[in-house]
């Protein structure tokens, strides 16, 4: 027998702890295989169930909500994705497994009710490959949702655009980016232009300014080819983070401004070799595709000194289910797991994860099986 771990809600105002430690109890015993907190709402996952609760300013449950909160589950193989408020509203994002891969987005209302009729909305779906959330991003009263699929190896990446009475203004197909393109981000601005970095296939990264107009025609504005080799990027709507190749780190504010009908873009990012940048971790970076998937997924890393590296995948109860040593090599590493565990049995569908550690440090994510 084991206790079962305990779930504690903490408010920070300004840094310092509002609630005495460790904060207000939520949960005594609690045992999910996934859960998010957005806002003042809170959304558990247990066997594709979905349940939300919402919570007060004192760190209570809402009196005003049924006591079992709200229950979510159009089918029993949905995990949660993402979310977002807009207006104290919750906008739900679930990644659905089976019987085919989809996106569904769902508004749960404050006062404890779903705010569509019906209540979910089916955003994309692939009955013989995955699709995939790349990110959710509120835009003034809309949701911009970037996402990809995989069908047949071949891989697409689309822009999708929901208003709050669930319409997709831009069709159900919405807006294909690159095909090239692969492992992109998105930097939205408020009036529908966006930049879109991808990697191509010489892994350099590569930067493209968009933009929609009032007819929701798209065009492009400028392509910058090869910019350099990106590790990561990390942005909100109108600001990134860029780290270089040569583990140099810069912040990129950029905006876009319509003046006499044309749109000014941004200035490009350039690297600085000269830039003494900020510490890097052993581990630079760590992603599997497809994600989700049905047989197998490559998981990468780089890293940047030869060294051997322990990678390790368990199921949501801490399990170890397969373990792989690498004599991992500068740069980029890869591992092609075939969905079994160390026995050779076929793992089960659901989430999983995988850990890579290579000496003192280590970097978990999170993957999602298909049957």
């Amino acid at each position: 027998m084991f206790d079962r771990p305990k779930l504690y809600l903490q408010k920070l105002t300004n840094q310092e702890p509002q609630f005495a430690e460790p904060g207000k109890l939520l949960f005594d015993a609690f045992y999910k295989e996934d859960f998010m907190v957005k806002g003042r709402y809170i959304c558990t996952n247990n066997n594709g169930k979905t349940t939300i609760m919402r919570f007060t300013e004192d760190g209570e449950f809402d009196p005003a909500w049924d006591a079992d909160g709200l229950q979510y589950f159009p089918s029993y193989h949905n995990y949660l994705a993402s979310a977002q408020i807009i207006d104290d509203e919750l906008y739900l994002l679930m990644q659905g497994t089976y019987p085919n891969s989809k996106l569904l987005l769902c508004k749960v209302m404050p006062e404890g009710s779903f705010g569509w009729e019906p209540e979910t909305l089916l955003l994309a779906a692939s009955t013989e490959g995955s699709v995939r959330l790349e990110n959710l991003f509120v835009l003034g009263e809309e949701l911009l949702i970037h996402y990809s699929s995989s069908e047949n190896g071949q891989n697409t990446e689309k822009l999708l655009k929901v208003n709050r009475a669930g319409e997709l203004l831009w069709g159900a197909d919405g807006y294909p980016l690159p095909e090239e393109a692969f492992m992109g981000f998105v930097i939205p601005y408020p009036n529908l232009a966006f930049s879109y970095f991808w990697l191509d296939s010489d892994y350099d990264t590569e930067l493209m300014h968009v933009y929609i107009d009032a007819n929701e025609n798209m065009s492009e504005i400028q392509t910058i080819e090869k910019i350099g080799y990106l590790q990561g990027i990390t942005g909100l709507p109108g600001r990134a983070h860029f780290i270089w190749k040569n583990y140099v780190s810069h912040p990129w504010d950029a905006s876009y401004a319509e003046t006499e009908g044309r749109i000014s873009t941004p200035s490009i990012p350039v690297s600085n070799p000269d830039h003494p940048g900020l510490q890097v971790p052993a581990l630079l970076s760590l992603r599997n595709y497809p994600n989700p998937f049905k047989t197998s997924t490559r998981i990468e890393f780089e890293q940047k000194e030869q060294q051997p590296v322990r990678l390790g995948i368990y199921n949501l109860k801490g399990q170890l289910v397969h373990e792989k040593h690498i004599n991992g090599v500068k740069g980029l590493n890869y591992y092609d797991w075939d969905a079994k565990d160390s026995r050779g049995k076929a793992c089960a569908e659901g989430i999983y994860l995988f850990k890579v550690q290579t000496g003192r440090y280590s970097a978990t994510r999170k993957m999602i099986l298909m049957r």
